[in-house]
């Protein structure tokens, strides 16, 4: 299961957290959480994904506000992510260590 590359957690009405070896999937480049109500934090092994590149959050309104760039309780540990998109509002990492959501762009 180390491989895995990429994982999609949907439609888990009774989910209420994520294991902390999730944080020993170093392969991992897209992670996707929907629908899932009842989590309301990532665990703080998400910070060891280094290479996790895609963060996509949607229906998962407690998490959704704590993923908040740069005031959510749990944004230190995805601030790493280059492409993190919460509520379907992009943010993309750019140069100069700032997050820019595809708005400021188009």
């Amino acid at each position: 299961m180390t491989a895995l590359q990429s994982l999609t957690l949907s439609d888990l009405s009774n989910l209420a957290s994520l294991p902390e070896w999730l944080g020993n999937l170093g392969l991992l480049h897209e992670f996707n959480i929907s629908q899932c109500p009842k989590l309301m934090y990532l665990p703080k092994s998400i910070q060891c994904l280094t290479g996790l590149k895609i963060l996509r959050i949607d229906g998962c309104s407690g998490l959704e506000k704590r993923c908040k760039v740069n005031t959510g309780e749990d944004w230190p540990k995805i601030a790493h992510i280059q492409c993190i998109d919460v509520q379907n509002i992009r943010m993309f990492y750019g140069k100069g260590g700032s997050y820019y959501s595809a708005d400021d762009w188009f």
